[in-house]
This record gives C-alpha cells, sequence and structure tokens, in this order.
C-alpha cells in the first residue's frame, strides 16, 4: 500500500501507526471501521448520525445497524475516538445539539489514499444515499 504524501513524514511512522490502529479498531467493531472506510466518500468534517438515515433499506447489515440505533452509532464513533482518528465536532454540538464528528485532514487523506485506494461502489452507493436519498440503492441501479 501506498501512503498519502506525507513530506514530514518520510519513514511512514505515522502511516504505519494508522494502519496498525485500524487494524485493531476492525478486529475489535467491523461497523466502526467500516464508518471510517465511509468516510473517505464524505468532507472531513461533520458527520452525525443522521446523515446516516437514508441508509436503512441498504443490504449491509453494519450500516443498517448504525442507522436505526443512535446508541450503535455512537458505540462505533467513540471506538474511533479512543484511538484519536475521529474528533467531537463541539462547536456544532453546541450550536445544534446534535452529535457531529470530525476526522483530522491528514487522517481523512489516509482514509481516502488508503483505506480507500480501489473504488468501492457498495461504499460509494452508501455514501450516495446519506446525502442524496432519491438515489436508487444498489440493488435498484440496474
Amino acid at each position: 500500500m501506498m501512503s498519502p504524501q506525507l513530506s514530514s513524514y518520510e519513514d511512514r511512522t505515522l502511516y504505519t501507526t494508522w494502519q496498525n490502529t485500524f487494524d485493531h479498531i476492525e478486529q475489535r467493531n467491523t461497523a466502526s471501521a467500516k464508518l471510517l472506510k465511509l468516510w473517505a466518500y464524505f468532507d472531513r468534517q461533520d458527520v452525525w448520525f443522521e446523515l446516516l438515515q437514508h441508509t436503512k433499506s441498504a443490504d449491509d447489515e453494519w450500516i443498517q445497524k448504525l442507522a436505526e440505533d443512535e446508541l450503535n452509532f455512537n458505540e462505533a464513533v467513540t471506538l474511533l475516538c479512543s484511538f484519536g482518528l475521529v474528533d467531537v465536532d463541539w462547536p456544532l454540538q453546541q450550536q445544534s445539539g446534535t452529535g457531529g464528528y470530525s476526522v483530522h485532514s491528514c487522517v481523512h487523506s489516509w482514509t481516502v489514499f488508503v483505506l480507500s485506494k480501489e473504488w468501492v461502489e457498495g461504499i460509494a452507493w452508501l455514501a450516495m444515499a446519506c446525502v442524496a436519498p432519491e438515489v436508487p440503492s444498489t440493488n435498484e441501479k440496474d
């Protein structure tokens, strides 16, 4: 795997740390790992529970579980936060009262260039369903 261009980390220490962290997260909670991969298809800021609400009809069980219950979503995001890959977006929470989250721009670049280096059609369709609920699901597109 190639790491994103991080000139100050030529020895890829940071890349290796993120990959090891991701592997550990994936073993503990598959939904957390897949949520981080899904994040690569969004802006790095402002992901929240309600964003996933339009994915309830998706075929993937992991996203259905996250979208059906805010507790499941919070559990998945809390694991990502505990490893420092995701942060609580405090200004959004204070402004709207909803739980928004963001990832650092370097972590987001890593998710885009490493975790999602291959186009994953199913996750791309999930991301599209989150922001454009009128888009047909993967079953309906053909």
